[in-house]
Parts: structure tokens; C-alpha cells; sequence
């Protein structure tokens, strides 16, 4: 089956921030063009707010 005939709402795959270990360096933030997390500036952590955005199959944002 071809990724690009499912819904992309029905595909389990986006990134996760683990609070404890973000230090707040914004790079996942800055380098995702589609948008996918946002900062919450109390806590200054990196946040996944739009999982769905998430390019299937991208994995950039592990490396970071």
C-alpha cells in the first residue's frame, strides 16, 4: 500500500519532546518548515503542536 493513498491523520508518525531533556535550543523548531512545533516560552521548551504536519518518513528532527 502506498503511503500517499492513507490519510496523513491516519499514520502514527510524528516527532515527540521529551520536557526533562529539551534545553529550549530551538533547532527542531527552527529547521521544521512544515510547522509542526511551536515554543511555550513559560517553560522555554520546543513543543509538538501540529503532529500531522509531520513529513512522513523525515527523521531530521531525531538527530537534533
Amino acid at each position: 500500500m502506498n503511503l500517499n493513498d492513507i490519510p496523513r491523520e491516519e499514520i502514527p508518525w510524528f516527532p515527540s519532546v521529551d520536557a526533562d531533556k529539551c534545553n529550549g535550543c530551538k533547532v527542531c523548531f527552527d529547521f521544521c518548515a512544515y510547522m509542526v512545533y511551536s515554543l511555550n516560552d513559560e517553560k522555554n521548551i520546543v513543543v509538538v503542536e501540529n503532529p500531522n504536519n509531520c513529513m512522513v518518513g523525515c527523521n531530521y528532527c531525531e538527530s537534533k
